[in-house]
């Protein structure tokens, strides 16, 4: 506005009259938080035009020309927006949405391995902002890292994201088996179990003379079968060579197995444990009501109980601590899991 002054019959007189300095505009900006939890976020208007002076009414009830220390909301967009009136009246809109990266999560299981094997650990990385940089035990490294070990080892894991926001540091544990003295194969319901988690060989054989000298010349590999439990496809003798990391080899016990075809075992994840390891507690969740055994590596079952729930509550407080076998049971079929006792 500007003050004119005029004289009428000899007097003088004074008025304000409003000027416009054209359309009345508006231009926002404003800076996103880099980071989960961050409330650095700010908006600020630039106004030219109209009739000053200018007032602000923002959409959080603030009314100053900018608006700071927005925190928002991890992984969603917050809009906000002002309206701007000049000295006579006129008005204008205008908006900003305000973005604020999710939280890092780090997914990683501990795992088993056995001495000595090449063992790769691989957390699954998610939010912020990428790309990411890795640290393990602290120092710059790639993804996933390949150890190899004959000592339950501790692996301590974080993240920088491209705002250099920092994860939470988990810990990936590694605990590993060792080789047992001499080779021991059991059944188990229609599953062969071995005594060794690790160095597994699988053998079938047509002899009827359990004799373990003739591994090579009468019996058979498995193709694959390397794994704790095998689940014959064929009625025969079958057998277990272990070899450990100095390449020494374990011939197991001769058994013979009756195959039943009316036991079809499930393959699939409809059934989940967690979490794995546990210490006292562990969650089963099924699809039906089923039966569970617990089995040790020597193939006994030191526990078994009746599941009747989707999500079942089991307490393995009085379990010593070592890899067990889970043998589930339910109508469909059988799932065979590991299980990690802390």
């Amino acid at each position: 506005m500007k003050r004119i002054s005029i004289m009428i019959s000899g007097i003088i007189a004074s008025t304000f009259v409003a000027f416009s300095q054209g359309n009345l505009n508006a231009t926002i900006f404003g800076v996103d938080n880099s980071c989960f939890g961050d409330c650095n976020g700010l908006i600020d208007v630039s106004v030219t035009g109209g009739v000053p002076p200018y007032s602000y009414l923002w959409s959080n009830g603030e009314t100053g020309d900018g608006i700071d220390s927005l925190c928002g909301t991890g992984g969603l967009n917050t809009l906000y927006s002002v309206t701007v009136s000049d000295a006579i009246g006129t008005t204008v809109q205008m908006s900003f949405l305000l973005t604020t990266p999710s939280e890092i999560s780090i997914l990683s299981d501990d795992q088993i391995a056995c001495c000595s094997a090449l063992t790769t650990i691989s957390p699954i990385v998610s939010g912020g902002t990428p790309p990411y940089l890795y640290y393990w035990n602290g120092v710059q490294s790639s993804p996933s890292i390949l150890v190899t070990t004959c000592n339950n080892t501790t692996y301590p894991f974080f993240i920088k994201d491209a705002n250099n926001c920092r994860s939470d540091t988990i810990d990936v544990t590694l605990y590993i088996e060792m080789y047992p003295l001499n080779a021991q194969i059991s059944i188990i319901s229609n599953v062969l179990i071995s005594n060794s988690y690790c160095g597994n060989q699988w053998y079938f054989d047509t002899d009827s003379i359990p004799d373990v000298k003739n591994k090579g010349l009468t019996s058979t590999i498995i193709p694959g079968a390397t794994e704790q439990q095998y689940i014959p496809t064929e009625t025969g003798y079958y057998f277990n060579v272990i070899t450990d990391n100095n390449s020494n080899e374990l011939v197991s016990n001769v058994v013979y197995f009756t195959y039943n075809s009316s036991e079809i075992v499930e393959k699939d994840n409809k059934v989940k444990i967690y979490p794995n390891p546990a210490n006292d507690k562990l969650n089963i969740d099924l699809e039906e009501k089923a039966t569970i055994e617990i089995i040790n590596v020597q193939g006994q079952i030191v526990d078994s109980k009746n599941l009747t729930d989707k999500v079942n509550n089991l307490d393995i407080s009085k379990l010593t601590s070592g890899v067990y076998t889970l043998r589930i049971k339910t109508d469909k079929g059988i799932a065979i899991r590991k299980l990690i006792k802390q």
